[in-house]
């Protein structure tokens, strides 16, 4: 399928009770709307750059050096931790929802049902869907600190990893998952030869994401839903074509 007929597919597929299938991925939505609202209201304030240089130059003068790098390296290391389980928190609600989406694509779900974007918890699949992203995560942490030649490789990477929620969907479903590393290499696998035809598709909702910027994020609750199931019937078109 072209890309507009992979993404024609996609809008058909949220016609019918959509406001159920909204409801899979309301969460990021919300949290996108008060990121947004938040980001608004300290628009006016000091910069928040020159503030913490402000403080930081201010603690050295009043400081001893060794006693502010070691307080400062455990204060990184939390504020890592914390962004860390709370990328965890929010992977897991939010492959969630991809599940369901891949179920209703496939006409296995016809009304989802919010409680089951929570499945991951209940279902034991968390236990699987923690170790792909953690090592995604820390592959990820460890070519930013490398630049442009780690950023350019991360973004090969992320492009070859693209279809991991949908391959990890699968796995589970027919009992073939073994690893981390195997989902990854599996999509990795697909998107072979694929990588530059996917990078178009993602540009192609930029239009959608600078509406959603005009909105303040309340586009969201449709451009959302839409992306995702687009990329659910992206997945389903490689994995056909491979058949």
């Amino acid at each position: 399928m072209t890309r507009q007929e992979i993404k024609a597919t996609a809008k058909a597929k949220l016609k019918t009770n959509f406001t159920a299938k909204m409801l899979m991925f309301v969460i990021p939505i919300l949290l996108g709307i008060f990121s947004e609202a938040d980001n608004l209201r300290q628009g006016g304030n000091t910069n928040p750059t020159e503030a913490i240089f402000q403080e930081v130059n201010q603690t050295l003068q009043s400081t001893d050096l060794p006693l502010f790098l070691s307080s400062f390296l455990i204060a990184f290391i939390l504020l890592l931790a914390l962004v860390y389980l709370f990328g965890i928190l929010y992977t897991l609600i939010e492959v969630g929802g991809v599940f369901q989406y891949i179920k209703i694509y496939r006409d296995e779900v016809e009304v989802p049902r919010f409680k089951d974007v929570f499945s991951p918890f209940r279902d034991g699949s968390a236990g699987k869907i923690i170790p792909v992203y953690s090592l995604i995560f820390i592959i990820a942490l460890g070519l930013l600190l490398i630049p442009v030649v780690g950023w350019v490789f991360l973004i090969y990477l992320a492009l070859g990893w693209s279809q991991s929620p949908m391959v990890l969907f699968d796995k589970i479903k027919d009992g073939t998952y073994s690893s981390a590393w195997d989902v990854m290499k599996t999509s990795a696998n697909l998107m072979k030869g694929k990588r530059g035809n996917y990078f178009l598709f993602l540009l192609s909702f930029i239009g959608w994401f600078f509406l959603n910027g005009l909105t303040l994020s309340i586009a969201n609750f449709w451009v959302t839903p839409y992306v995702a199931m687009s990329h659910v019937a992206y997945y389903q078109n490689l994995i056909d074509n491979q058949k």
